[in-house]
Protein backbone atom coordinates (compact mmCIF):
# COMPACT_ATOMS: atom_id res chain seq x y z
CA UNK A 1 0.00 0.00 0.00
CA UNK A 2 2.92 2.34 0.69
CA UNK A 3 4.00 2.02 -2.94
CA UNK A 4 0.47 2.82 -4.09
CA UNK A 5 0.33 5.98 -1.96
CA UNK A 6 3.71 7.15 -3.23
CA UNK A 7 2.72 6.42 -6.83
CA UNK A 8 -0.62 8.23 -6.37
CA UNK A 9 1.20 11.27 -4.97
CA UNK A 10 3.52 11.31 -8.00
CA UNK A 11 0.61 10.86 -10.43
CA UNK A 12 -1.26 13.77 -8.89
CA UNK A 13 1.88 15.89 -9.03
CA UNK A 14 2.67 14.92 -12.63
CA UNK A 15 -0.84 15.86 -13.80
CA UNK A 16 0.15 19.50 -13.36
CA UNK A 17 -3.13 20.55 -11.87
CA UNK A 18 -2.68 24.06 -10.51
CA UNK A 19 -2.64 24.37 -6.75
CA UNK A 20 -5.82 25.71 -5.24
CA UNK A 21 -7.05 26.88 -1.90
CA UNK A 22 -8.17 23.77 -0.02
CA UNK A 23 -10.61 23.54 2.82
CA UNK A 24 -9.59 20.28 4.45
CA UNK A 25 -12.66 20.24 6.68
CA UNK A 26 -15.11 20.79 3.85
CA UNK A 27 -18.48 19.60 5.04
CA UNK A 28 -22.04 20.93 4.81
CA UNK A 29 -21.78 22.51 8.26
CA UNK A 30 -18.95 24.73 7.04
CA UNK A 31 -20.79 26.13 4.03
CA UNK A 32 -23.49 28.80 3.99
CA UNK A 33 -25.32 29.18 0.69
CA UNK A 34 -27.67 31.97 -0.33
CA UNK A 35 -29.10 32.81 -3.75
CA UNK A 36 -26.36 35.37 -4.36
CA UNK A 37 -23.25 33.86 -2.73
CA UNK A 38 -21.55 31.02 -0.94
CA UNK A 39 -19.48 31.42 2.24
CA UNK A 40 -17.05 28.86 3.60
CA UNK A 41 -16.48 28.81 7.37
CA UNK A 42 -13.81 27.35 9.68
CA UNK A 43 -10.57 27.72 7.75
CA UNK A 44 -8.44 26.20 10.54
CA UNK A 45 -7.63 23.29 8.21
CA UNK A 46 -7.02 25.50 5.17
CA UNK A 47 -4.11 24.72 2.87
CA UNK A 48 -2.83 25.28 -0.63
CA UNK A 49 -2.45 22.20 -2.79
CA UNK A 50 -4.22 19.73 -5.01
CA UNK A 51 -7.92 20.67 -5.27
CA UNK A 52 -9.01 17.05 -5.42
CA UNK A 53 -8.41 16.66 -1.67
CA UNK A 54 -11.18 19.08 -0.73
CA UNK A 55 -13.47 17.51 -3.29
CA UNK A 56 -12.91 14.05 -1.85
CA UNK A 57 -13.73 15.21 1.68
CA UNK A 58 -16.93 16.84 0.44
CA UNK A 59 -17.78 13.76 -1.66
CA UNK A 60 -17.55 11.57 1.43
CA UNK A 61 -20.11 13.77 3.19
CA UNK A 62 -22.29 13.60 0.09
CA UNK A 63 -22.17 9.79 0.13
CA UNK A 64 -23.21 9.75 3.79
CA UNK A 65 -26.09 12.16 3.16
CA UNK A 66 -27.33 10.33 0.04
CA UNK A 67 -26.46 6.65 0.47
CA UNK A 68 -27.06 4.38 -2.51
CA UNK A 69 -27.74 7.21 -4.95
CA UNK A 70 -25.07 6.45 -7.52
CA UNK A 71 -26.69 8.61 -10.21
CA UNK A 72 -26.65 11.67 -7.93
CA UNK A 73 -23.05 10.98 -6.88
CA UNK A 74 -22.01 10.64 -10.53
CA UNK A 75 -23.63 13.99 -11.37
CA UNK A 76 -22.04 15.58 -8.30
CA UNK A 77 -18.61 14.27 -9.25
CA UNK A 78 -18.88 15.11 -12.96
CA UNK A 79 -19.90 18.69 -12.25
CA UNK A 80 -16.60 19.11 -10.41
CA UNK A 81 -14.46 17.10 -12.79
CA UNK A 82 -15.61 18.89 -15.95
CA UNK A 83 -13.63 21.95 -14.96
CA UNK A 84 -10.37 20.08 -14.46
CA UNK A 85 -10.51 18.09 -17.72
CA UNK A 86 -9.47 21.25 -19.54
CA UNK A 87 -6.30 21.78 -17.46
CA UNK A 88 -5.18 18.28 -16.45
CA UNK A 89 -2.58 16.29 -18.38
CA UNK A 90 -4.50 13.11 -17.55
CA UNK A 91 -8.20 12.49 -17.37
CA UNK A 92 -9.71 13.80 -14.20
CA UNK A 93 -11.42 10.49 -13.51
CA UNK A 94 -8.02 8.82 -13.16
CA UNK A 95 -6.83 11.63 -10.92
CA UNK A 96 -9.96 11.29 -8.84
CA UNK A 97 -9.08 7.65 -8.10
CA UNK A 98 -5.63 8.67 -6.91
CA UNK A 99 -7.08 11.50 -4.83
CA UNK A 100 -9.36 9.08 -2.97
CA UNK A 101 -6.33 7.18 -1.74
CA UNK A 102 -4.16 10.21 -1.03
CA UNK A 103 -6.95 12.15 0.73
CA UNK A 104 -7.32 9.33 3.26
CA UNK A 105 -3.54 9.35 3.75
CA UNK A 106 -3.49 13.15 4.14
CA UNK A 107 -6.27 12.97 6.70
CA UNK A 108 -4.36 10.35 8.70
CA UNK A 109 -1.19 12.43 8.60
CA UNK A 110 -2.85 15.72 9.53
CA UNK A 111 -5.69 14.72 11.87
CA UNK A 112 -3.96 12.34 14.25
CA UNK A 113 -1.72 13.63 17.04
CA UNK A 114 1.46 11.86 15.95
CA UNK A 115 3.49 13.84 18.48
CA UNK A 116 1.48 12.35 21.37
CA UNK A 117 3.62 9.50 22.81
CA UNK A 118 0.47 7.76 24.10
CA UNK A 119 -1.46 7.96 20.82
CA UNK A 120 -1.06 4.23 20.16
CA UNK A 121 -2.62 3.42 23.52
CA UNK A 122 -5.71 5.58 23.02
CA UNK A 123 -8.54 3.52 21.56
CA UNK A 124 -10.22 6.37 19.66
CA UNK A 125 -7.06 7.03 17.66
CA UNK A 126 -6.29 3.35 17.13
CA UNK A 127 -9.81 2.77 15.76
CA UNK A 128 -9.63 5.79 13.48
CA UNK A 129 -6.23 4.77 12.18
CA UNK A 130 -7.42 1.19 11.47
CA UNK A 131 -10.43 2.60 9.64
CA UNK A 132 -8.25 4.90 7.53
CA UNK A 133 -5.83 2.09 6.68
CA UNK A 134 -8.75 -0.14 5.61
CA UNK A 135 -10.06 2.67 3.39
CA UNK A 136 -6.61 3.24 1.90
CA UNK A 137 -6.31 -0.48 1.22
CA UNK A 138 -9.70 -0.53 -0.55
CA UNK A 139 -8.77 2.49 -2.65
CA UNK A 140 -5.39 1.02 -3.60
CA UNK A 141 -7.10 -2.23 -4.62
CA UNK A 142 -9.55 -0.28 -6.80
CA UNK A 143 -6.63 1.45 -8.51
CA UNK A 144 -5.03 -1.93 -9.21
CA UNK A 145 -8.32 -3.33 -10.52
CA UNK A 146 -8.88 -0.35 -12.83
CA UNK A 147 -5.39 -0.84 -14.29
CA UNK A 148 -6.01 -4.51 -14.88
CA UNK A 149 -9.30 -3.81 -16.67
Amino acid sequence: MQDQVVEALFRLHDARIPDALNHLDLNPGNVIISPSKCIFLDWAEGAVGNPFFSMEYLRQHFLQAFPGQQEAELHFRKSYLNHWNSVADKTSEDLFRFARLVAAFAFAVSALPWDDPKMGQRQEFAGLLRSLVRRMHRESEQIRASRAA
